[in-house]
């Protein structure tokens, strides 16, 4: 048993600047030294310096390619966030997959279906 508590949250914004937010989750992680909170790195690439959610003690994930997509699951996908952060840190801070994941869809019936999507917010719930 981890006796941890894990916190996926895929959602981002355009700041890649260490903001007020992000000492909110810097100070809740080191009093709770269980909890680990896991974040999209955004969508903006392939620039530098695109990635967000830049806390100092969040796991910032970004996307990389799918197996059989480009040149193949060992590369950042091309809208992925990449780092640095604005003060130099390194961000995101692991990549997992997140280009064409197979997932849920929704319907206007009572159906399921299922559809492709890509971000990094198909990478982050499967980091944690």
């Amino acid at each position: 048993e981890a006796d941890a508590f894990v916190h996926s949250a895929s959602w981002g914004n355009s700041i890649n600047h260490y903001q007020s937010r992000d000492i909110d989750h810097d100070r809740y992680q080191f009093n709770n030294d269980k909890y680990l909170v896991i974040m999209a790195a955004a969508n903006q690439g392939p620039g530098g310096r695109t990635v967000t959610n830049v806390s100092k003690n969040n796991l910032c994930v970004c996307a990389s390619n799918n197996v059989g997509i480009d040149r193949g699951k060992n590369y950042v996908a091309y809208f992925s966030g990449r780092g640095p952060s604005r003060d130099g840190r390194i961000k995101p801070d692991i990549c997992a997959p997140g280009h064409k994941i197979n997932s849920a869809k929704r319907t206007d019936e009572r159906s399921c279906s299922t559809k492709n999507y890509s971000g990094t917010s198909m990478a982050t719930p499967g980091t944690a």
